[in-house]
């Protein structure tokens, strides 16, 4: 199955805390393909910014050899949290069902995740 998604921005509303902000101009370097090769399998997923701006998350899911999964994942700067409520993410899908995750740091075992 192959996957789209475009993503516009990331930011928390109250006070419009922007995290991240997809630009023509904007560094994507420190975002990050997981495909499950880790694991053998032979997914391959790739992120890049397409001529509007925009992120594009797009791939192809593969369940031989176990396998069945491509993420991106980005590290954000440490961001004061206190008084927010929610995320707001703005994107465009294939109509398939993902997962989006957040920790409170890289190294904690337990993430929020919101399907």
């Amino acid at each position: 199955m192959t996957v789209l998604i475009i993503i516009s921005f990331i930011f928390l509303p109250m006070q419009n805390q922007i995290l991240f902000d997809f630009r023509n101009t904007t560094d994507i370097s420190t975002w990050q393909i997981i495909n499950d090769g880790v694991m053998g399998g032979r997914s391959k997923g790739n992120f890049g910014l397409n001529p509007d701006g925009n992120g594009i998350f797009s791939g192809f899911v593969s369940l031989e050899n176990n396998g069945g999964f491509s993420l991106v994942r980005h590290r954000l700067n440490r961001t004061g949290c206190a008084g927010k409520t929610k995320f707001v993410i703005r994107l465009k899908g294939d109509g398939k069902r993902y997962q989006f995750r957040v920790r409170a740091d890289a190294s904690s075992a337990h993430a929020y995740v919101c399907y």
